[in-house]
């Protein structure tokens, strides 16, 4: 009977996740972008094997990274980027907003119909 070590390393998930949290203190609208996110189906972390182990050592170690939409998501609201596309793209309030200034139209003018 063969035995397989399994070690996890969350650490990188760790700190985004804390980095998730400050992004949600720092902006409000951080919160409905995430929902979003989510929503949209993206992916928010990813799984990944190290096969790279010595062979023999029957050990297999496993990390959880978040993926490279949700940084783009976090990056772009700590750069305070709502032209970054991704905002835009998940967040369909910012990108009316966004539609309506890049057509030159004025907040009052929006609203004459």
């Amino acid at each position: 009977m063969s035995k397989v070590t399994f070690t996890f390393d969350g650490e990188a998930a760790t700190i985004f996740l804390s980095s998730l949290a400050e992004a949600a203190k720092r902006f409000p609208e951080f919160g409905e972008a995430l929902v979003d996110f989510i929503e949209a189906g993206e992916e928010l972390f990813l799984l990944k094997c190290d096969c790279h182990s010595a062979p023999g050592t029957n050990e297999i170690a496993v990390g959880l990274y978040p993926s490279d939409s949700l940084a783009r998501l976090v990056t772009a609201f700590r750069a305070r980027n709502l032209d970054f596309g991704l905002v835009e793209h998940l967040h369909p309030k910012l990108r009316r907003r966004n539609s309506a200034q890049a057509l030159g139209i004025r907040n009052r003018d929006r609203h004459l119909g």
